[in-house]
């Protein structure tokens, strides 16, 4: 049942140059009674089978590997171990693209489309007449690793956009719908492990135990393309925000000027960089045939990870060294702590008057600087006098 109500400000058309099937009219979504039902069921079906997919057609992988693309029994687990290592990074990717290009909207059809690709091109490539495995092993590391990467961060914020703030009946239902979006998960995953995963080692019915892999991996593609097939029909139903623009670019000048000014910010930095080469490393040994190569490579890539690790939380155990740097702007350039202070003073004498209110700018820069220290530390001192004044500032940039 809906409404008259109607969500303003938020709706923003897009174009069907781009997406076949995306709204374009101008006006907001009408605003639905029961959400789940009437909206939210279109995004938790596709949650639902995009894990269906994504563990059916990985759970007996490293099976697949092994008897059929002629991978050693120890390859085929590290390769298998490197799927799930490499899907839960490309949600970064997909996070930044809907946040600062796309929207979540685009963001999961088109690289649903992407995995969908992935999952064709491995059904094909796993036909017992036909194996193609330089085609299969494109399909599931390329493929399917970006395009869950796309979905994954996203599905779950579209289907809370839909619920209106301030509406108690909302409000109630969103509590609900992350309840109902665990059980998504959940029964996707059992219908891959309980059924499809048996199916592909062992057969099923008239499927031989030979094609149980290609009819496995057949049932998850069709899944997926009736899933985002369901999402795009109801697509006028959603409510869509716009993109945020691109806010990471200012948090990384912030976060990398704060660690440069003091000593220990640049070995927090090298540890940083050292664990994400350990990680590259890893995922490259996982590729290698020889043995002895993939041995070393992943030995480096450990002790890489586990220096840089060492050296973030070495550096961090004592965190006063961050309250000591200087406050930054979004575009990483330092600003005086006194400019702060004037503003923060300026700000309290004239709270009543809106033409004598500090600058976008100045509130910009409290901002930042309080979100870096805490994120940083939650145990700043209370005693220090800069960090009493940057919290004094933030709050009352927040009031006006």
């Amino acid at each position: 049942m809906m409404t008259n109500k109607k969500h303003s400000g938020i709706f923003y058309p897009m174009s069907r140059s781009f997406i076949p099937g995306a709204p374009t009219r101008s006006d907001p979504p009408k605003v639905y009674d029961n959400v789940i039902l009437s909206v939210c069921i279109f995004i938790l079906f596709m949650e639902l089978v995009e894990r269906m997919c994504f563990y059916g057609l990985t759970g007996s992988l490293k099976t697949f590997l092994f008897l059929h693309l002629d991978y050693s029994n120890f390859q085929a687990n590290a390769l298998a171990s490197t799927m799930p290592a490499l899907v839960y990074m490309t949600p970064l990717l997909g996070g930044f693209i809907a946040d600062t290009m796309w929207g979540r909207y685009k963001t999961i059809f088109l690289f649903g489309m992407v995995y969908l690709a992935g999952a064709v091109l491995m059904t094909y490539s796993s036909n017992p007449n036909n194996i193609n495995k330089p085609l299969f092993m494109f399909s599931l590391y390329g493929l399917i690793s970006i395009g869950a990467g796309g979905i994954r961060p996203n599905v779950v914020s579209l289907g809370a956009d839909q619920f209106l703030e301030g509406n108690e009946n909302h409000e109630n239902q969103k509590m609900s719908y992350f309840d109902y979006f665990y059980w998504a998960i959940n029964i996707g995953a059992l219908i891959a492990f309980g059924y499809l995963a048996q199916m592909a080692t062992n057969g099923s019915g008239s499927i031989s135990a030979d094609y149980g892999f290609f009819y496995s991996f057949l049932i998850c593609s069709a899944a997926l393309a009736l899933g985002l097939l369901a999402f795009l029909a109801m697509s006028g139903r959603y409510v869509l925000f716009p993109p945020k623009g691109n806010s990471m670019s200012g948090f990384f000048a912030v976060f990398k000027s704060y660690l440069c000014q003091h000593w220990k910010g640049i070995f927090v930095l090298i540890g940083i960089t050292s664990t994400m080469c350990g990680f590259l490393l890893i995922v490259v040994a996982a590729f290698l045939e020889n043995p002895e190569a993939n041995k070393v490579m992943a030995i480096i890539g450990c002790i890489s990870a586990a220096f840089g690790l060492f050296l973030v939380g070495s550096m961090n155990v004592n965190v006063d060294w961050i309250g000591d740097a200087a406050p930054v702007d979004t575009t990483g350039t330092k600003v005086e702590r006194t400019k702060i202070e004037e503003a923060a003073k300026m700000d309290r004498g004239n709270a009543t008057s809106e033409d004598t209110m500090p600058t976008n700018k100045a509130a910009v820069v409290v901002r930042a600087e309080n979100s870096v220290e805490k994120n940083f530390s939650q145990r700043a001192d209370d005693a220090n006098t800069d960090a009493v004044n940057t919290d004094a500032v933030n709050t009352d940039a927040v009031n006006t």
